[in-house]
């Protein structure tokens, strides 16, 4: 008995590590935003990421996810990456990555 509970926590430490090690390697939000701007022939001048928007942010974001018809009730604070990204001519502009992608405000 004392032998399987050693195995199972041993099992246990380990899985919980390679979760801990294959969260610290997911794509870099500020890599996906770059080529976002990039891949619309926009050249980017600075970028400024942040992981935890404040509260201000949150509903920037949740305004753009909107404006491209994605429905925020469902959507959790901390799966907003914010952004603020400054272009080659000067223009600033606010985007969120939500669940992979990057959205900017759509004005239709």
């Amino acid at each position: 008995m004392v032998r399987t509970c050693r195995i199972a926590l041993v099992l246990t430490i380990l899985v919980a590590s390679l979760v801990a090690v294959g969260g610290c390697f997911g794509p870099d939000p500020s890599k996906q935003f770059r080529s976002h701007f990039e891949g619309q022939g926009t050249s980017v001048k600075s970028l400024e990421v942040n992981t935890s928007p404040h509260e201000a942010q949150i509903m920037m974001d949740r305004m753009i996810l909107d404006s491209n018809g994605i429905d925020t009730k469902d959507v959790y604070d901390n799966q907003l990456v914010h952004a603020t990204v400054t272009l080659e001519n000067g223009e600033e502009v606010t985007a969120v990555r939500y669940k992979d992608k990057v959205y900017t405000y759509k004005n239709d």
